[in-house]
């Protein structure tokens, strides 16, 4: 878009060729309405008239005008030829009509006013963008001019001014304002103005805040000055910025100029930063089209009117608190405690009192000994001394008269360098005011030290301020220390004997009934000087001791009354007790032991508490010491035998653990050889040969491996009692899939129930899916060790029925399950555990749980239905207790043909009641059973990453109980992995594989190898102990002299991953793979050693030490080495990433 020509400029018309055009070219040059043509097509202005030029030089610049103007285009197709409002510009309504040849004449009303030199000059200067002649800018043209309205002022004048050279040459084209030729004609009026202005003046222009100001104003702003045209946030930071924007949209929204008061502001002058004060106003600038373009704060400053105020609410306040004094001591702290508030002036200050060693009048006169002096009251400064120092004390000698004070300076010297306080917010002070303060007679009472603001000038008005205190702090204590007059007669004096008379006698008889219960009270009481002599000691007190009266005198006689009765361990206790008594303002309480012999306890020691308080004078001197003893030995001894059993109930408890610790992993041993040498036999005659030969064997292979694995299950289930029945099984909650973890149990029990032929499947109720459930908080351990239990009796009671189907019933609520819900009688929870489950009540970040409410716990039910011989009602009611089997008489010998510890329900309903859930069965003689339980949970989150090392797989041969699961709440993630989807997870192949197997059990070591390398393993290395690990480690492909050396590269021994026995002599597991991932870190071993723990060890805490010492897995004994190679493989290809 062009710019327009003015009406000089008809040759751009003339080339149009339009005829009609031609005719109202004088009518449109001439006339005073604003007008010009707009050709709606390239959106040039051919033209413009004189009226149209006045109008932009007075309101509005040629820029807004051409966007305004360019925007007219689009609607030109709705123009006719009637005219048309166009809307309202430049505090103008424009009206619009169509002319032939794509062209739109625009006009409006408008009567310009009077054009003073001054305007058509600045309007000369924005566009030509050049100064003024000479005789215009000189103040020389405005002589002989008789009207102010002829008279001229040019842009920023004078010309010779310092601050306004400063400005007309600042480089504002570098910033987001621009150069001045291109400055609104708002912002460049204001601007003149706020220059020319004496007092403060601050401009913010725009959105942005574009900072212009005057040179009244550099010292507001100090070191932050040149900041011309610069925004507002880059200069004061967004604080500022947020606020300033704040007040001026509420400046705006009332159409009310904001006003603040008495706002400080920190400016330097006289070459120190002072504290002054301000009133402020913003204004805004309103554009042509009554919007916001700026706004001018304008200052004043009130910084007398402020700390005059300040000064005579100051002196008020003190007037008022001294009124009330009735001592020096309360003088002096009223006085400062006033200072201290609010005072402008004084920001700290002390008085030091003349001690009663100076009463002599010379002396009080004249003296310099700190040691005469006492600091009574002080404020503004921590770190002063009880004592005035010898430089304050000198000071004082150039103050001989009492209406005298001296003024102590760091400008002169005369400011000891010790005198110099550090005020916090304020600074080291400049300036002290002393004043010595004195009675009628000019004995020297006090000396106050009044530190002033080093932010404020010490002038005429500060010594006024000051001489007025000294004033008044002399009067008064003048005053308090008049001699009290002689208002009393003879007639008043003797009334006030008789009552006082009448009042002793009061006092005398009640004291001696206080007295009698004293010495009657069955616990000791006594009342002791503050030396520590005996004033009254009643019978009790003296029965604890031992002593007779007489003998207890004697003793206070040559020292300390009580010193004999009291072992000598416990002197340093009563000693301590008799301090802090003295010292302190609190009752003192103790236990102590006497020498006093006593039945009730076995070894004689009398234990007595102790209770001692003194009592004080008004001065807060103690005047006695009070208290009482009580025999506590029978509370003692019943103490001392609650410990004892306590102790021996715990070591038990060591005892029982470490005897289960012993059992389980002796057993474990021998039952891992024994299933692998079952599991080797069934391999060696896989494919068989002859038949006859190998079925025997077969059987006996299968025989031994389910005897082992009964023998294992016992094990387990002897170590999940023992914790349950002493309430010390915790569950570990963490994010699982209910799903999953049923899948889970079906496929640890996939070949027993195909062998058996039983038809297994999983039926998910409505209830489940409808409430979109997948993650849940619960405990998978302990929830699949639950299902185990009721699979292992379905199988067990199903496998010789004629039909054979069990099905898993998966359902869950938001309401707790009933009898009505699924037909299953739920037991009620047992008296002697603690049923209710706590969940936490908030999320668990590290374990990625979700935020809930009380609304969204859940309720999940998992129910075992099979088809085996059922159950009675009297044999209903055997299940779920200690050792108890179905005995009945068709089936006498149930043990004998179906076997267990009879354990295996009673862990599953403690587990389900743990988990704030119930169990039930329903049962039909012949029919079948259901056996069903529910937990109480809540929502979870989806993992949102994968398991790190903590992760523990655990392997379906070792899952056969919860116990072999590693559990620390929050953190480590149990995965549950079977045979055939660890094999999925590696590309590593057992050929591959080059193993350590380090187990010190003979036997162990030589099954566990040979198994490795019948099922494909490439090599198979074996060492006796971790030392020998260590050792062998030397020798692997992970020894770094031996990876960077050429020469022994070809002989380093390959190695994969390392089998960690965790007992063993020389050195055990634990501190081996400890000292290998100490290795790792310091460069001693290169890489990472994946390393498995075998251990018999199967209890959670021995689990999770395993892995917190650096094992990557742990794998409990007993265990098949056929389903231990496919984890290997995975542990190694993860480790290769």
């Amino acid at each position: 878009m062009t710019a327009p020509s003015h009406s000089h400029g008809l040759r751009s018309l003339s080339n149009l060729g339009t005829s009609h055009i031609d005719t109202l070219i004088d009518f449109i040059t001439h006339d005073d309405r604003p007008t010009f043509l707009l050709h709606v097509k390239t959106r040039n202005i051919p033209f413009c008239n004189s009226a149209l030029d006045s109008l932009l030089q007075a309101t509005a610049s040629r820029r807004d005008f051409q966007s305004w103007a360019e925007s007219l285009a689009t609607v030109a197709k709705h123009v006719t030829a009637q005219p048309i409002d166009l809307g309202t510009f430049a505090q103008q309504r424009w009206m619009g009509k169509s002319l032939k040849s794509s062209l739109m004449a625009v006009f409006c009303r408008w009567t310009p006013a009077p054009t003073t030199q001054a305007e058509s000059t600045t309007t000369l200067d924005h566009h030509q963008e050049q100064d003024i002649p000479s005789s215009h800018s000189s103040r020389n043209g405005n002589i002989g001019v008789e009207k102010l309205s002829d008279m001229y002022m040019g842009w920023l004048e004078p010309k010779n001014d310092p601050w306004m050279s400063f400005v007309r040459n600042y480089p504002f084209d570098q910033t987001p304002l621009g150069p001045i030729s291109s400055w609104h004609t708002q912002l460049r009026r204001s601007v003149q103005r706020m220059m020319v202005c004496p007092e403060t003046r601050i401009l913010y222009w725009g959105d942005q805040h574009l900072m212009i100001y005057n040179e009244a104003a550099v010292p507001i702003l100090g070191k932050k000055h040149p900041c011309l045209g610069m925004p507002l946030v880059d200069t004061w930071g967004q604080v500022m910025y947020d606020q300033i924007t704040e007040t001026i949209k509420a400046v705006v929204s009332s159409g009310k100029a904001y006003q603040a008061k008495n706002i400080m502001f920190v400016l330097e002058r006289d070459g120190f930063p002072e504290q002054t004060w301000h009133h402020f106003y913003q204004l805004p600038i309103i554009g042509p089209d009554s919007r916001y373009i700026g706004c001018v704060c304008e200052f004043a400053e009130n910084t007398t009117a402020v700390v005059q105020e300040n000064r005579a609410a100051i002196l008020d306040s003190w007037i008022k608190a001294a009124a009330v004094a009735t001592s020096l001591k309360q003088l002096w702290s009223a006085s400062l405690n006033s200072l201290s508030k609010t005072s402008i002036d004084i920001v700290a200050g002390c008085i030091f009192s003349l001690s009663n060693t100076a009463d002599d009048s010379r002396l009080a006169k004249s003296s310099m000994d700190p040691q005469d002096y006492f600091l009574e009251a002080s404020f503004g400064v921590s770190d002063i001394q009880s004592r005035p120092s010898s430089s304050l004390l000198y000071a004082l000698k150039i103050v001989p008269i009492f209406d005298k004070w001296a003024v102590l300076r760091r400008a002169d010297d005369s400011l000891p360098d010790d005198l110099c306080w550090t005020i916090p917010d304020q600074g080291t002070i400049n300036t002290l005011c002393v004043m010595p303060i004195t009675d009628l007679n000019d004995r020297r009472l006090a000396v106050a030290v009044i530190a002033m603001n080093p932010n404020r000038p010490f002038d005429e008005g500060s010594k006024s301020f000051i001489t007025g205190i000294a004033d008044l702090l002399r009067k008064t204590a003048i005053f308090i220390t008049l001699p009290e007059e002689q208002r009393k007669n003879e007639e008043i004096t003797s009334a006030l004997s008789d009552k006082l008379q009448v009042a002793l006698l009061k006092a005398e008889k009640q004291e001696e009934s206080y007295a009698r219960m004293a010495r009657q009270a069955p616990i000791g009481m006594y009342m002791l000087r503050p030396d520590g002599y005996p004033v009254f000691v009643n019978d009790a007190y003296l029965e604890l001791h031992g002593t007779s009266r007489a003998q207890f005198y004697k003793n206070a006689d040559e020292g300390l009354a009580w010193n004999p009765s009291v072992y000598e361990e416990d002197l340093e206790l009563v000693n301590d007790m008799w301090r802090r008594t003295i010292e302190g303002k609190k009752p003192v309480q103790a236990e102590l032991r006497f020498r006093t012999p006593t039945t009730s306890s076995p070894d004689k020691v009398r234990w007595v508490e102790s209770m001692s308080y003194a009592e004080r004078d008004a001065a807060g001197n103690v005047t006695s010491v009070q208290g009482w003893l009580l025999d506590v030995s029978p509370r003692k001894l019943t103490e001392r035998l609650i410990s004892e059993k306590l102790q021996d109930a715990l070591e038990t408890k060591r005892a029982t653990e470490t005897f289960l610790d012993m059992l389980s992993h002796e057993m474990r041993n021998p039952l891992s050889g024994i299933l692998q040498l079952a599991d080797g036999i069934l391999g060696m005659v896989d494919p068989p040969t002859i038949q006859d030969t190998v079925d025997p064997l077969v059987d006996a292979a299968q025989t031994i491996t389910l005897c082992a694995r009964h023998m294992k299950q016992i094990i387990d289930e002897v170590l999940t009692f023992s914790k349950l029945d002493s309430n010390l099984l915790v569950l570990s909650l963490e994010k699982a899939q209910v799903p999953s973890i049923i899948k889970t149990a079906l496929k640890m029990f996939e070949m027993e129930i195909e062998h058996a032929k039983i038809t297994a499947n999983i039926n998910v109720d409505d209830s489940f899916t409808d409430l979109a459930l997948d993650y849940v908080l619960v405990d998978p351990g302990r929830l699949l060790q639950v299902i185990i239990n009721f699979l292992t009796n379905a199988i067990k009671f199903t496998k010789d029925e004629k039909t054979r189907n069990i099905t898993i019933k998966l359902a869950a609520s938001t309401t707790k399950p009933t009898e009505k819900d699924f037909g299953i009688a739920f037991l009620p929870p047992r008296k002697d555990a603690n049923t209710e489950l706590q969940m936490p009540l908030s999320p668990s970040v590290s374990n990625g749980l979700m935020d809930w409410t009380a609304e969204e716990e859940l309720y999940i039910y998992i129910g075992v239905e099979d088809t085996g011989r059922g159950l009675t009602e009297e044999e209903c009611k055997l299940l779920f207790q200690r050792f108890a089997q179905v005995v009945n008489t068709t089936s006498p010998k149930t043990h004998k043909t179906y076997g267990g510890s009879g354990l295996g329900l009673f862990i599953s309903r403690g587990l389900s009641e743990l988990q704030g859930g119930q169990i039930g069965v329903k049962s039909v003689a012949g029919v079948g059973s259901t056996f069903g339980f529910y937990v109480k949970t809540r929502r979870a989150a989806p993992p949102t990453a994968p398991a790190s090392r903590s992760l523990s797989i655990v392997s379906t041969e070792a899952m056969t109980d919860v116990e072999n699961l590693p559990h620390k709440d929050g953190e480590l993630d149990v995965q549950i992995v079977t045979k055939s989807n660890t094999s999925e997870m590696s590309d590593v192949t057992v050929e591959n594989l080059h193993i350590l197997v380090c187990e010190d059990n003979a036997i162990n070591q030589k099954v566990i190898a040979q198994q490795l390398r019948r099922l494909g393993v490439h090599t198979v290395h074996v060492a006796d102990d971790g030392l020998a690990a260590l050792n062998f480690l030397e020798t692997t492909i992970f020894n770094p002299s031996a990876s960077t050396s050429s020469s022994s590269s070809s002989s380093s021994i390959p190695l994969s991953l390392i089998l960690m026995d965790v007992e063993m002599p020389v050195m055990d597991g634990l501190t081996c793979v400890r000292r290998i991932r100490e290795l790792e870190s310091k460069g001693g071993i290169i890489g990472h050693v994946p390393v498995i723990a075998i251990t018999a060890n199967a209890r959670n805490e021995q689990v999770a030490v395993a892995v917190e010492a650096g094992m990557d897995e742990v794998v409990t004994k007993p265990f098949l080495v056929r389903e231990l190679v496919p984890r290997m493989v995975a542990l190694v290809q993860r480790c290769l990433r």
